[in-house]
């Protein structure tokens, strides 16, 4: 990987996953407030909805055939962009229907983060220390 791509790639990855940490921190505070609108007892937020990960599961491989055809950056952007504008959004809902649909739409999201995110970790490091930084040993 060339210098420019690495800072670049890094700065990417940094950015969002700094800017994300800040938006789930606000959430986090601010729960108690969704708990009462919605009429729901820790919902989402802290209980993550069985449809996000089975969303994010089955994203695997049309996230991988995605980052083949467009591109890792392309695709991280997007998953990263569309993941932050949906957790935005999440601060707005008023049902708890609104809200199993915005996780569900998290789930697609975060797919297309994951696959991306390996190829970056992979092109960080040298074969003699992919392993190491995978935690493979």
């Amino acid at each position: 990987m060339k210098s420019k791509d690495r800072i670049i790639t890094i700065s990417l990855v940094v950015n969002f996953a700094g800017f994300y940490g800040i938006l789930g921190w606000w959430f986090r505070a601010f729960h108690a407030g969704h708990s009462q609108r919605t009429g729901a007892f820790l919902f989402p937020g802290r209980h993550h909805c069985f449809g996000k990960y089975l969303i994010y599961a089955l994203m695997q491989i049309p996230a991988g055939y995605l980052v083949d055809r467009y591109g890792t950056k392309r695709i991280f952007v997007s998953g990263a962009l569309g993941t932050t504008a949906l957790l935005c959004a999440f601060g707005f809902i008023a049902t708890y229907w609104q809200a199993l649909v915005i996780q569900i739409s998290m789930g697609v999201f975060n797919g297309l983060l994951f696959m991306p995110g390996m190829i970056f970790l992979v092109d960080w490091f040298s074969p003699e220390r992919r392993a190491t930084a995978l935690g493979y040993r």
